[in-house]
């Protein structure tokens, strides 16, 4: 017959001789603690009884429960994750895995609170966590709020930023460039706003070139007054994915153009 592992609960710990009741992770030393505490004041009680101290000993015994209560919920609200040690989980992968998603999760609530008001600097460090974490798609939702916002020179240092830190092997290395290149037309910068998005249409053979791209192109070659390439661009935009779709919106985004977007809807 295969033998078949014992499981067991690692908060009182494994089992085995010697480790019966050993806490193996903070939940386990909390519980032995409040008990020894609370054992050893309840104990104490026939020794003060008759004396002065007997009221102090009793509010201790009645309080300090409760305290340790609201004090676990509070940690439990804000910080979970510290209650448990690898011994909770199968592997310290899974275990690293939990605390680095815990920790994703702080940063992208901390990327949802980035405003107008925000700090360009503390949008750096807000960045900086992102690219450490991996999470760059979330890294270039910061220099995108910004965008958002039509605050475009923000949005280009950030993605300024994000060129310097993310590797051009990384497969959203493309959105950086496209999305300063949209800050790029923002910001009136149209000869840097087309190298940007030409230079989305060169990465990975212009893989990632989507219609928001070629329309983004040829508006910046309109405002340049480049005719041939507007055109260029604005017909080449029509034979992508997508541009039917979303026609509304490029006439929302580029109003300028909006006669030549309706010529080619049909």
């Amino acid at each position: 017959m295969t033998e078949e592992k014992e499981s067991f609960s690692p908060t009182i710990g494994a089992p085995g001789p010697g480790n019966r009741f050993s806490p193996r992770n903070p939940l386990g030393i909390i519980a032995l603690f409040v008990f020894l505490i609370e054992a050893i004041a309840t104990v104490s009680l026939k020794f003060v009884i008759g004396t002065q101290y007997i009221g102090h000993l009793v509010w201790f015994i009645i309080l300090y429960p409760t305290f340790i209560a609201l004090a676990f919920f509070v940690f439990l609200w804000k910080k979970r994750e510290a209650f448990y040690s690898p011994y909770d989980f199968r592997s310290d992968d899974t275990f690293q895995g939990l605390l680095r998603s815990v920790e994703v999760l702080k940063v992208n609530q901390d990327v949802a609170f980035i405003d107008e008001s925000t700090r360009v600097d503390d949008a750096l460090l807000t960045v900086d966590r992102l690219v450490a974490l991996g999470d760059i798609r979330s890294a270039v939702a910061v220099g995108r709020n910004y965008l958002k916002q039509a605050d475009y020179d923000r949005s280009i240092v950030i993605f300024d930023h994000l060129l310097k830190r993310v590797p051009q092997s990384n497969e959203l290395y493309f959105k950086i460039h496209a999305n300063r290149g949209y800050a790029l037309i923002g910001a009136a910068q149209y000869d840097g706003a087309i190298a940007e998005l030409n230079r989305v249409r060169q990465i990975n053979s212009g893989k990632h070139f989507a219609v928001w791209h070629a329309v983004a192109l040829a508006y910046a070659h309109f405002k340049k007054g480049d005719r041939d390439n507007y055109e260029l661009c604005l017909k080449y935009a029509r034979e992508l994915e997508g541009f039917r779709s979303n026609i509304k919106h490029f006439l929302k985004l580029y109003p300028e153009i909006r006669d030549d977007l309706r010529k080619l809807e049909y």
